[in-house]
This record gives structure tokens, sequence and C-alpha cells, in this order.
């Protein structure tokens, strides 16, 4: 037997073993910390929970918007009736007041349904489910960020349709040939490639930045939770508000008296991406504190 080499049995297990589909299991033989399938069970439900609340601001922005086209169909503007313009300006005040609405709506109910949903009685129900902590936290995020983008949308879309009446009061020939006119004097002066750069910063800020909004929201909710004294969580919010302030108003002033750096195209590019940098940096940070507290600090009270 000294002689033998001894090869013990490979070990193996019927699919049928696994509490949970072959699929949820990474190479390591440990289940993955977000589960494709599981996701979308949740994406589901947080989209259908989301959408109805948000479905009467829907009504009232298209109602609203529907008014305004009509009413402008009516404007006279080389008449001398005027009544139609005073139906206009007052109809515009409501709808300015409902594109704020939806614009915010999102953000409010997905953070309110977080925090019920985690940290209040449904707690015990929600953190009891076979879910991992990170599968709860994207599928609230991508839910609640999605539905602020497509609201952000129809919102643009809305402001398009309701001030379209006005649009075509304007010959063609002078509206496209003012835009053209803009888009030749920026190419001219060899601002070309300065401008689309321009434009893709402020696209990706503009993406970054309601998801920031989401990420600190959701952190100080966390804070909350892990029973931090509430005087020191605020006063610590107004110090970082008061810091960046002052910073924000110094770092203006020294740019705009040239004391700092002589500000040039380059410049502002590297301050843009600098920013940019920083978005991604604080959203990933303030994610894992989020995640830190579902999975390690979680304490329903």
């Amino acid at each position: 037997m000294d002689d033998m080499t001894v090869f013990e049995e490979e070990t193996t297990y019927e699919k049928s073993y696994f509490p949970f589909p072959e699929e949820d299991y990474g190479k390591d033989g440990k289940i993955k910390p977000v589960r494709k399938r599981i996701l979308k069970k949740l994406l589901k439900y947080e989209f259908r929970y989301l959408f109805k609340p948000l479905r009467v601001a829907l009504i009232v922005l298209a109602g609203l918007t529907a008014l305004l086209f009509l009413i402008g169909l009516t404007l006279d503007f080389e008449g001398e009736d005027d009544s139609s313009f005073v139906f206009w300006i007052l109809a515009i005040i409501p709808y300015i007041y409902a594109c704020a609405v939806a614009l915010e709506l999102p953000l409010i109910v997905a953070m309110l349904r977080y925090r019920s949903n985690i940290f209040k009685k449904e707690g015990y129900l929600t953190m009891t489910l076979p879910v991992s902590a990170e599968e709860h936290f994207f599928a609230k995020r991508i839910a609640g960020v999605v539905l602020t983008f497509a609201f952000a949308l129809l919102v643009g879309l809305s402001v398009v349709i309701a001030f379209l009446p006005l649009f075509i009061q304007i010959p063609a020939d002078e509206f496209w040939g003012g835009i053209g006119m803009i888009f030749q004097e920026i190419f001219a002066n060899g601002y070309g490639f300065s401008a689309i750069m321009f434009l893709l910063e402020f696209l990706i800020i503009s993406l970054l930045s309601p998801i920031f909004t989401y990420s600190l929201v959701g952190a100080i909710g966390c804070w909350f939770h892990r029973s931090m004294s509430k005087v020191k969580v605020i006063f610590g919010l107004i110090g970082i508000y008061v810091l960046y302030s002052v910073g924000a108003f110094f770092l203006t002033y020294f740019f705009e008296s040239g004391l700092l750096i002589e500000i040039t195209p380059l410049m502002l590019h590297i301050g843009l991406w600098l920013y940019i940098l920083v978005l991604g940096g604080l959203i990933f940070l303030l994610s894992r504190f989020e995640i830190r507290t579902l999975k390690n600090k979680f304490n329903i009270k």
C-alpha cells in the first residue's frame, strides 16, 4: 500500500442539493452578491410600487401641457386682442409648478419607499427574504434613478409641446438660420472641439448628479439609522455646507480675479473632469457606506 497512490473520489452534488438555482452561484461556490433573476424580480416590484403615486403627477402635467398648447394656438401676435395672452399667462403659472413637482417627485417617492421598506416596520419582512443587501440596494437605486431620468425626459417633451405654438410663429428660415449662424461662429473661431467636449462633460454631470443626490440622501438615512446623535448629524451637515460655500466663494474669486490661475478653455475642461471624478468617487463611497450599513449595521428598532 505504501507504493500505491491513493486517489480520493471527488465529491459531486446533484443540482437539487443546492437550495438555489445553479446560476445563483459563482465559480467559488458561493452565492453571488447580485443575482440577475432576483434583481429583475425586485425591479419589477419597485417600478410597480413607485409608478402608482407618480401617475397622478403625469396626468396633471399632461392636462396642463394640453391646455397651454391649445391656448397657444389662439395667440395672436399681430392683432390687438390680448385676452388669449392673459389666459396663457394664468395657465403657465401652475404649469411651471407641475414641471417642478414632476422633476422632484420620483426622488421623494423613491426615498420614502426606501425608508419605509427597509428601516420601518416593513423591514422585518424585507430583510428576512432570501435577498442580499446589494440586491436590495441596486434594485431601489436603479428604479429611482431610471424614473428620475424618465420624468426629466417627459418634462422636456412637455415643454416642447406646450411652447410649440410659439415656435411655429417664428419663420423657419429665421429660426434655423439663427441656429446655423451660432454653430458657424463657434467653428469659425476654432471652438468646435471645445464645444463638443463641453457638451459631453455637461451630459456626464447631468447623468451623475441625480445618482449623487440619491446616494447622499440614502447615506444620510443610513447615518440616522446607525443611532447617531441627530444634533451631531445636523451640525455636521451645516458645517459641510458652510465649508463648501466658503471654499466655492474663494475659489470663484481667485479664478475671476486671475490670482489663482488664468481661465482658459483647457483649464475649464480640467476643472469639469475633476468635478466628474469627485462626483464619481463620492457616489462610490456613499454607496459602499449604504451597503455596509445594510449588511453589518442593520438594526430594526
